[in-house]
């Protein structure tokens, strides 16, 4: 049985003992990605895997968990140069610069000029470095494992000028080639910063001759005369979990990942306020709430939960199945990004100060002044809610003529 959790001296002393017979516990550290302690009914031990390793490195209390960390991390960081190499399984590990043991040496590389640690080992060590977000690092692994598959067991060294600017060229989502540059040039570059290495990077050639591809911004948004239809279709077209997901998420602006991650515990219906924690920009954002949608929730609320269950008890693919059947019935493509771009788009044409806007949808201010002077409380941003939900309901109860212009 396992679970994620920030490992920490104390969480440890929390974690009850295994009874005796049973199956250990282990519980993943999510700012180490490999690094766990496992609960036994004798004792708590640390851990680190990768890749088929596996290394003990000793007990709790005797090492602290930031003392465990770090030996792990060392693990990790010499598997990515290549030092561990697999024998047997009954022959565990061993370090291949060791001279008191004699392994078979390693199979010689694709090519001579290619060294070093694999694309795979250099990825996961900047993912475990850099404490990213769950849902980026998975990101960055889908992107490369989609797209750069083939060179994941080669070692960064195999990733020349020519190489890249070939494979760019021949995948065909220019997001997904810009992205995979990204991520590419960030890993180069953390590896060579972290062992002082020089590899060259090598996307540099393909933004030196082509640079990345220039990607039109989305600007898809449910025009006011489909609004009232769209309306509709949610209410007699989806179950009541997605059709007041999708109420909210017009009225409030948050992403979708955003909406399904609230617990009741982030509602303050007293004040009719909420707050998401985990952001994209990784500042926690609070907002009030409409009079509708404060009703709205406390009707959920009714239906009977605690402070640590989810709003919202729905899956991104049940949501996009309900997203498909709405189109079905009312044939406006949309998404549920879409709703968050409306909302903006609504705001300004009720003249709503841009300032206001960005602390709305939680967009970074960049100037000197709004980053640190210009501070729009709840009770602030209050009037502005209430008249984006106001200017919704009535299209949605009143419907606008199809000649009215949509922006």
């Amino acid at each position: 049985m396992a679970q994620k959790k920030t490992l920490s001296d104390a969480l440890l002393e929390t974690l009850k003992a295994a009874p005796p017979g049973k199956e250990r516990v282990r519980v993943l550290d999510t700012r180490l990605p490999g690094f766990l302690v496992e609960v036994s009914s004798r004792h708590k031990r640390f851990v680190v895997r990768s890749r088929g390793h596996y290394k003990t490195l000793g007990q709790w209390p005797i090492l602290t968990v930031q003392e465990a960390r770090i030996a792990a991390l060392e693990f990790l960081r010499e598997l990515a140069l290549g030092k561990y190499v697999k024998r047997d399984k009954r022959e565990g590990l061993f370090l291949s610069h060791r001279q008191d043991q004699s392994p078979a040496a390693p199979p010689p590389p694709a090519s001579p000029e290619w060294t070093g640690p694999t694309l795979r080992a250099a990825i996961e060590e900047y993912v475990g470095v850099k404490r990213l977000k769950d849902r980026t690092a998975s990101d960055y692994q889908q992107c490369l494992g989609r797209y750069w598959g083939d060179y994941l067991e080669r070692p960064l060294s195999a990733l020349d000028g020519n190489r890249v600017l070939d494979r760019f060229r021949t995948i065909q989502s220019h997001a997904q080639a810009n992205y995979s540059l990204r991520i590419i040039r960030a890993v180069v570059r953390f590896h060579n910063a972290a062992h002082d290495d020089t590899l060259p990077i090598p996307t540099a050639k393909v933004l030196a001759l082509e640079g990345a591809h220039n990607i039109t911004p989305r600007s898809r948004l449910i025009p006011d005369d489909k609004q009232r239809p769209w309306y509709l279709a949610i209410k007699s077209n989806t179950g009541p979990v997605a059709g007041d997901l999708f109420v909210f998420l017009a009225c409030t602006g948050l992403r979708l990942g955003e909406a399904l991650s609230l617990t009741w515990a982030d509602i303050n219906l007293a004040s009719k306020s909420l707050t998401v924690k985990d952001t994209k920009n990784g500042k926690p954002h609070s907002l009030p709430l409409g009079r509708r949608i404060a009703a709205l929730l406390e009707g959920r609320q009714s239906l009977g939960s605690d402070d640590t269950s989810v709003v919202f008890h729905i899956n991104q693919r049940n949501v996009r199945k309900a997203v498909s059947r709405v189109i079905t019935a009312c044939p406006v493509p949309w998404s549920s990004h879409d709703l968050r771009r409306g909302l903006v788009s609504l705001a300004v044409r009720l003249n709503i100060p841009d300032r206001a806007v960005k602390r709305l949808v939680n967009h970074s201010e960049r100037d000197v002044t709004g980053r640190h002077y210009v501070h729009l409380g709840i009770d602030a941003l209050r009037p502005y809610v209430q008249s984006i939900e106001d200017a919704l309901w009535e299209m949605w109860e009143t419907g606008v003529e199809e000649t009215a212009t949509s922006t």
